[in-house]
């Protein structure tokens, strides 16, 4: 009995990710590479700088990702790319999610979806900058996304070779969606 339960956990692990994807596709790609990281920016006043990035190395399956604040409005970040967020000082939290359209039986955009991939949590200091890495993270399953805070010396030598992700104008977006 044991092993006919486990083997039907198994069943279901395997292919519930299959139906509840049926019907959805990839998120449109919502920016683009603009320059690779010179320098850090100087912070506002009584404001701070938190760079998230993520390395080209540290794709895994991933096209491209939605980095943000918690509860707030994210930006997509492309592989080998950064986002530089101005933040007040103090408890800071950010999030990496994955977006996914929804498609009715005709093909049509009915709705979108999202799934939380991970946070990170950490006190923002006024005029400092911040450095989050975006990573894999090895799990008994699948890897997943992970965010870790660096220390600027480590994160200088890695964003280097990262570009910053520039959102695409309206117009930019609706020429794609035409051409589509």
């Amino acid at each position: 009995m044991r092993a006919l339960l486990f083997a039907g956990g198994i069943l279901l692990a395997v292919s519930a990710p299959a139906l509840f994807l049926s019907g959805c596709k990839a998120y449109p790609r919502m920016a683009k590479e603009g320059p690779l990281f010179a320098a850090e920016e100087q912070a506002p006043p009584a404001k701070a700088v938190v760079y998230i990035y993520w390395p080209r190395e540290e794709q895994g399956e991933r096209s491209e990702l939605w980095i943000g604040p918690c509860d707030n409005i994210s930006d997509q970040i492309l592989p080998g790319g950064y986002t530089a967020l101005v933040v007040e000082p103090g408890p800071s939290c950010f999030q990496a999610e994955i977006q996914w359209e929804l498609a009715d039986l005709d093909g049509d955009v009915s709705g979108n979806g999202s799934l939380d991939l991970g946070k990170v949590e950490f006190n923002s200091l006024s005029g400092h900058s911040s450095f989050v890495r975006v990573e894999q993270e090895k799990s008994l399953l699948l890897p997943h996304v992970g965010l870790r805070l660096v220390k600027p010396e480590a994160a200088n030598a890695e964003i280097g070779k990262c570009r910053r992700s520039i959102p695409l104008s309206a117009e930019e977006i609706f020429s794609k969606r035409r051409s589509q």
